[in-house]
């Protein structure tokens, strides 16, 4: 779904790439900075008051998914793209993912377990379709209704919803998401057999 939106702001994260890059900072620098500003958004989760802490939560993810997009750019722009970059931001982003939903359990957004644990559970499988799939040779950006980028969203806009608006329970917003997850899934196999 962002797909297209992606595209149109890429001119923007290329100049900003160029910005960067005279700073010195290498795209794996740029990789770990987001994942360590990921991991940091427990802080306000824990120490601030509702509806503030929410706000801040949204805004640092927002933040270190805004310097995810950055060093792929970085890459690019400099021509430092490599495998071990890719597999290094491939892999933290799965972990980033991980810890957004335990932070969702931790900061008391639900403390839904099953739910927890089908957000986990399907949004690792996404992955490791299109993973699984590119290995043997098929391009899948693109492919699927809920991609890495849109399930972040998401589960920020359920916040936004669900715990500062309190227009909607946020566990129904987040079942919301399994199911779209769940479907994503079974969109990525098909695209897979129907391919190979």
């Amino acid at each position: 779904m962002l797909n297209k939106l992606r595209k149109k702001i890429s001119k923007y994260n290329e100049f900003s790439a160029q910005k960067i890059e005279k700073t010195g900072l290498s795209p794996s620098t740029i990789t770990l900075l987001g994942f360590i500003t990921t991991i940091s958004s427990i802080i306000p989760l824990i120490y601030f008051p509702e509806p503030l802490k929410y706000l801040l939560f949204i805004a640092v993810i927002l933040l270190a998914g805004y310097m995810d997009m950055l060093d792929g750019a970085l890459a690019r722009y400099t021509g430092q793209v490599s495998k071990k970059g890719a597999f290094t931001d491939s892999t933290l982003d799965r972990i980033t993912d991980t810890v957004i939903v335990i932070y969702l359990y931790i900061g008391g957004i639900t403390y839904n377990t099953l739910l927890l644990i089908l957000l986990v559970s399907t949004s690792i499988l996404i992955s490791y379709v299109r993973a699984r799939a590119e290995a043997l040779g098929l391009n899948m950006q693109g492919i699927g209704l809920m991609e890495r980028a849109e399930r972040i969203l998401f589960i920020l806009s359920a916040i936004l919803v669900g715990k500062i608006l309190n227009l909607i329970d946020i566990d129904i917003l987040l079942w919301v998401l399994v199911i779209l997850n769940i479907i994503t899934i079974v969109q990525r196999i098909s695209y897979t057999l129907k391919n190979m």
